[in-house]
């Protein structure tokens, strides 16, 4: 096929995912819309939360449409398909990286003075407990999405090559974190109107310049999650390492404080105030390690034959 041709092709079909998507989001409005209907009037905080439900699921859906219409939609596309023993060991060896990880963060805020400890060290093997559960429901969720069908999806044939799919999955993952429901209006009774009233006042963070710290760490925090999912062709340690974040978060966030009067302040501000710039050093140095393991891998695979 001469490039011009493919070129070509290669935009129209990058221009074809972009208007699906945004039909899927058409669609996951209009089912706010309908469930909210269904359900009568409620309270201007409930329909928020119907709307990004109803995205959600259409967003899951529109994956697996994509999936089907590349010839991609099966077991092994989500990364689900490892025998029993190796989702059990890469979720172990998973979650106590991450919880190693930002156990590091932890200890350099501590020690920066951007957080102090406020609440007993004996409390937490509890929190860790809490954590777990918190964090297993957390990272199925998301890793399915974002590791399984959206990775693939973009990194189908003639879509992306498979780093692009890696940075673009990672950019969605960061861009996520950021986006609050907007106001549905003071009757709640969830109109097709107000459910893009929603869904357009939900941006306003990105204006903020606090928050380029904690996007950066959860650009890398994705890049990092990504690379694990190719490099094994699984989720399970994505789903593990992701469980292992959220659980130390737990358990961190509920025994410390921020210091706001600190000149180390800003290494953990604008978001949940511990990922921050210095989160994003200790994903940086994680995703490079990553990635100089994957080439040296390769390199010798290469010299193998």
């Amino acid at each position: 096929m001469p490039a011009t041709s493919f070129g070509c092709s290669q935009r129209r079909l990058s221009v074809g995912f972009v208007l699906y998507l945004a039909f899927s989001i058409c669609v996951g409005l209009s089912a706010a819309a309908a469930v909210q209907t269904f359900l009568g009037p409620t309270s201007e905080a409930q329909f928020p939360k119907v709307v990004f439900r109803s995205l959600e699921v259409a967003c899951l859906v529109s994956v697996a449409g994509w999936l089907w219409m590349q010839r991609e939609l099966r077991w092994s596309a989500w990364g689900v398909t490892a025998s029993f023993s190796t989702w059990g060991r890469h979720l172990m060896f998973g979650w106590l990286a991450g919880v190693a990880m930002i156990g590091l963060v932890a200890v350099g805020l501590l020690v920066a003075g951007a957080r102090e400890l406020s609440e007993s060290l004996a409390l937490l093997p509890g929190l860790l407990v809490r954590g777990v559960v918190v964090g297993i429901a957390v990272s199925l969720i998301e890793e399915a999405w974002f590791r399984g069908g959206l990775l693939t999806a973009l990194a189908a044939p003639g879509l992306t090559r498979r780093g692009s799919a890696v940075v673009i999955s990672s950019l969605f993952f960061s861009s996520v974190h950021f986006i609050e429901p907007g106001a549905s209006g003071p009757d709640g009774t969830g109109s097709w109107f107000s459910a893009w009233d929603v869904f357009a006042g939900s941006f306003g963070r990105f204006t903020e310049p606090e928050i380029a710290g904690p996007a950066v760490a959860l650009f890398l925090a994705g890049i990092v999650l990504a690379l694990i999912r190719v490099n094994t062709q699984c989720i399970a340690g994505c789903i593990g390492l992701h469980a292992g974040w959220v659980t130390a978060l737990y358990a961190f966030k509920r025994l410390s404080v921020p210091r706001s009067d600190g000149s180390a302040y800003f290494l953990a501000a604008g978001y949940d105030g511990v990922v921050g710039w210095f989160a994003a050093t200790v994903f940086l140095a994680v995703a490079f390690t990553l990635l100089r393991w994957r080439s040296a891998r390769e390199s010798g695979a290469e010299d193998g034959h």
